[in-house]
């Protein structure tokens, strides 16, 4: 198997364990950050992540990721947010120290009792 493939594989055992344990606390909100992806206001990517060997992009991959993890919270009763999606790819922040704090911001208005990064 390919070493990014695995690479995935791995990270969904590892959220599989995240979510048996979430499960178990008393909370139903869930703010999860896919992370790497905000335009400044030039339109130049200010947070813009890893890129593999083989070309992907990490900005790319943790979409995806976020979305599986946020499907799994969702069916199982919590209410999910996410910093941004595939319809909403692009944040808006000057700087990767604005972008960072603007998505704890995000998570702290929705009283989020996880915030998953």
């Amino acid at each position: 198997m390919h070493k990014t493939g695995s690479r995935i594989i791995s990270v969904l055992i590892f959220l599989c364990y995240v979510f048996s344990f979430v499960q178990s606390l008393l909370c139903r909100v869930v703010v999860i950050d896919p992370g790497h992806g905000a335009k400044n206001s030039k339109g130049r990517i200010v947070n813009n992540g890893c890129i593999s060997p083989s070309g992907i992009k990490e900005r790319d991959m943790v979409i995806d990721i976020s979305s599986i993890l946020g499907n799994v919270f969702s069916s199982n009763g919590f209410k999910v947010y996410y910093t941004r999606d595939k319809k909403n790819y692009w944040r808006h922040a000057e700087t990767q120290y604005e972008d960072n704090k603007r998505r704890a911001e995000f998570a702290n208005k929705k009283k989020a009792d996880i915030f998953i990064r």
